[in-house]
């Protein structure tokens, strides 16, 4: 019985992650960056407003404020240009080869830990350290998804990396 609890987590697990590199057309979650933008303060801003080239006149009213979202406008969402770098400090800035900035991060499960470099250019492990007793897999879904588990008797940890609008790394335990 525990043998077939472990193989459909693992079987549920494996299909989850190609689904979700298969299916890119989801809309992507919001970042913890995000949600702060979205989220109504109580307290006043403290950034100033931008400087305009003509003062405002007297009888100018200032416009009307909108009522937080939820979600930002879908032209904050996606930026026609590169992506922002990431406000995560676990991503460190790296030089990805070619002419471009990748983002480097160990990430660690019970099972090992797991090093890597995530850029638009792809994804690339660079170390994979197993916990004793546990056995990893390394499974590449496309050049900027690839996943590494690591099985043992009775538990399965996942880390999974790529990028998505910037680096993402996701863990996974289960027993």
């Amino acid at each position: 019985m525990l043998a077939t609890a472990v193989t459909v987590s693992g079987s549920w697990l494996g299909i989850r992650s190609v689904l979700e590199a298969a299916a890119p057309s989801r809309p992507d979650p919001l970042s913890a960056a995000d949600l702060r933008r979205a989220a109504p303060t109580s307290a006043p801003a403290t950034s100033k407003p931008p400087r305009t080239s003509a003062p405002p006149t007297p009888s100018a009213k200032p416009a009307p404020s909108r009522p937080p979202t939820t979600r930002p406008p879908p032209s904050t969402t996606r930026p026609a240009g590169p992506p922002p770098p990431t406000s995560d400090p676990r991503w460190q800035p790296v030089p990805d080869g070619i002419g471009g900035t990748a983002y480097r991060r160990t990430l660690r499960v019970q099972g090992g830990e797991v090093s890597a470099q995530v850029g638009r250019s792809g994804t690339q492990i660079l170390a994979i350290r197993p916990a004793p007793g546990f056995f990893p897999t390394e499974t590449r879904f496309d050049p900027n998804t690839v996943t590494v588990s690591f099985t043992s008797g009775g538990h399965f940890s996942r880390i999974l990396v790529g990028w998505r609008n910037g680096p993402r790394g996701e863990v996974t335990e289960s027993v």
